[in-house]
């Protein structure tokens, strides 16, 4: 009798954990319900100025109704920790969907498309996720904020500056341009593709001057015959071609490079160095049998796109081969035009992107068949309005640790003294 007399109803108030658990169940089936009777097509990103009216909106809208009624009890309930708890319990589950599920369209419906798991981020779950997480959040600041005390200040800028990263990163995902340029030696370029491959204009025009690969050097390896893969099979073993004289074991042969050709033409029956379009690496081998003591010499080449690539059969099971040569690093040497007047030089590398009028240029891959002969190089052109406000909410939020940090060490030292 005890036990019944203490347990509280389920949404008597004041509300606890049990109460926002089911809010959370309730949005997440609410979502998946709409996910699933909508099209398959919907877009829920407001693009500019659209997504700045309804991020004003919200937040005014917020700001009202909490200076409005802060005393009712589910405002109350809403700016406390339960409520806190399970709106980041439920965007935390939703979110683990985005590792388990390609995000990518598929043609053919399942289940998996049918409750937009392939579409995480622009589906109803999520949204109602992020709405309810923003509420919870602001509300959790405003509670600080109205009445304001001084040693609130760390509190402050971490739910602020959270707050402003997840908005703007929220509303200005429809915003971000993420477009590909296919550029060619000499020819200048205005023309970019989407993801869907749509062609659009762009507001600058790109020029090829050169592009340019440096390569790690190639590796001798041996290969089945029969299937043509590297030996021991997954946990192939190779000799990487420094220069000459290298020598080393591979499975039972002792491998020495008796001389190398980094850029080679096969003439008379050996490879000798050329500077010509199509020219690939090339070295000659001595293959010795551990067991058997049987001396095999010959050249093996990569090949390239323009040679065949050569190998040394070392008995009917097993070959010598040469890998072809990694890419160390990759660049583009361009010229940039836009139509705001500025005209730039610009050296764009993996990972070392070039800025100019908003857009951030990405070397992104080049014609493989051609190796680094090709007169094909693949950029990326990213342009993203709102992540400069990202930035002040990051900054924000670090701002907000180093002073918590900061304020309990002086506290801790007071209480000391």
């Amino acid at each position: 009798m005890s036990e019944d007399k203490n347990k509280r109803p389920l949404w008597k108030f004041p509300w606890a954990y049990q109460e926002g658990f089911v809010v959370a169940l309730g949005l997440l089936s609410i979502g998946l319900l709409l996910e699933a009777s909508s099209s398959q097509s919907h877009n829920l990103n407001l693009t500019w100025p659209l997504n700045l009216v309804f991020g004003t909106g919200f937040t005014a809208f917020l700001i009202s109704i909490y200076l409005l009624f802060r005393k009712n009890p589910i405002i109350k309930w809403l700016a406390g920790v339960p409520a806190s708890i399970s709106s980041i319990s439920l965007i935390g589950f939703i979110v683990i969907f985005l590792g388990f599920f390609p995000q990518a369209p598929e043609q053919t419906p399942t289940i998996i498309t049918t409750l937009g798991f392939n579409h995480v981020t622009t589906s109803w779950p999520f949204l109602f996720s992020v709405v309810y997480f923003m509420i919870t959040l602001g509300f959790a600041g405003l509670k600080r904020i109205i009445p304001f005390k001084k040693n609130s200040w760390g509190y402050l800028l971490n739910h602020l500056g959270l707050w402003i990263t997840l908005l703007s990163a929220s509303l200005g995902s429809a915003d971000l341009q993420r477009l590909t340029m296919d550029l060619h030696e000499g020819k200048m370029e205005w023309r970019a593709k989407d993801e869907h491959g749509h062609i659009i204009e762009m507001p600058l025009a790109i020029q090829l001057n050169d592009f340019k690969i440096d390569e790690y050097r190639p590796k001798a390896a041996i290969v089945s015959n029969t299937e043509g893969r590297l030996l021991p099979i997954g946990k192939p073993k190779m000799l990487l071609i420094e220069n000459d004289s290298i020598e080393g074991r591979i499975m039972d042969w002792n491998v020495k490079i008796l001389s190398y050709v980094s850029q080679g033409k096969r003439i008379d029956g050996r490879y000798e160095k050329v500077n010509e379009v199509g020219a690939g690496p090339a070295a000659k081998v001595e293959a010795v049998n551990r067991k058997t003591k049987e001396k095999i010499t010959g050249w093996i080449s990569c090949g390239s796109f323009m040679m065949q690539p050569e190998s040394i059969k070392l008995n009917d099971a097993v070959s010598l081969v040469m890998t072809a040569p990694e890419p160390k690093k990759f660049s583009s040497d361009v010229k940039i035009l836009t139509q705001s007047g500025k005209e730039a030089e610009a050296v764009i590398e993996v990972n070392k992107p070039f800025r100019i009028d908003g857009w951030s240029l990405y070397q992104l891959s080049y014609d493989a068949r051609y190796g680094k002969w090709s007169p094909t190089s693949v950029i990326e052109i990213v342009r993203d309005p709102w992540l400069p406000a990202v930035y002040v909410g990051v900054f924000m939020m670090i701002f907000g640790a180093v002073y918590i940090i900061w304020a309990g060490k002086n506290k801790n030292i007071n209480s000391k003294q």
